[in-house]
C-alpha cells in the first residue's frame, strides 16, 4: 500500500510460514512460526523496469510446531516444552524488482527471549539471514 502520493513510500505486510532452528553441539531445536511483518519500504526507480526497495520494520510471530532433540538425555520432544510460542523482532533488508519478478535479502533480529522457565543464564533470541524470491501480481 502506498503511504504517500509525493514520495515512493510503501507499507507491506502479510502472513508468512517460517522455519527457524539452532544447534548447540549435538543438541538441535527446530521451530516453525506464522509470522506477520509490518514493513516500511522506499522505492528507488533505477530504470523503467528495475526498482530497488530497501525496508525496515517489526515482525510478530507465533510458534505452531517444532522439535527439540537432546542427544545425551535421549530426548525428542516438542520445542515448545522449552521455548515460548510468541516472538517479535525487527527486519531490515533490500529487495529488487524487475517487471513482475522480485528478489530480496535481509536480516531479522529477535528482541524477545523465547526460552521458557529461564533459570537466569539462558538467553535465547532468534536472528536470521533470509532470501526471498517471488512474482508480483
Amino acid at each position: 500500500m502506498r503511504l504517500s502520493q509525493s514520495a515512493p513510500v510503501f507499507l507491506e505486510s502479510g502472513l508468512y510460514y517460517t522455519e527457524r532452528g539452532g544447534k548447540d553441539g549435538k543438541d538441535k531445536a527446530s521451530l516453525t512460526y506464522l509470522e506477520i511483518p509490518i514493513l516500511i519500504k522506499y522505492g528507488i526507480q533505477l530504470s523503467n523496469d528495475v526498482a530497488l526497495l530497501p525496508y525496515v520494520g517489526p515482525y510478530f510471530s507465533y510458534g505452531i510446531a517444532g522439535k527439540t532433540k537432546i542427544k545425551d538425555l535421549n530426548i525428542n520432544e516438542s520445542s515448545y516444552d522449552y521455548f515460548k510460542h510468541g516472538d517479535m523482532g525487527f527486519k531490515f533488508g533490500c529487495g529488487v524488482e524487475y517487471n513482475n519478478l522480485y528478489a530480496e535479502a535481509g536480516y531479522q533480529i529477535g528482541v524477545t527471549n523465547i526460552a521458557k522457565d529461564n533459570p537466569g543464564d539462558l538467553d535465547s533470541r532468534g536472528s536470521a539471514f533470509f532470501v526471498n524470491i517471488g512474482v508480483n501480481f
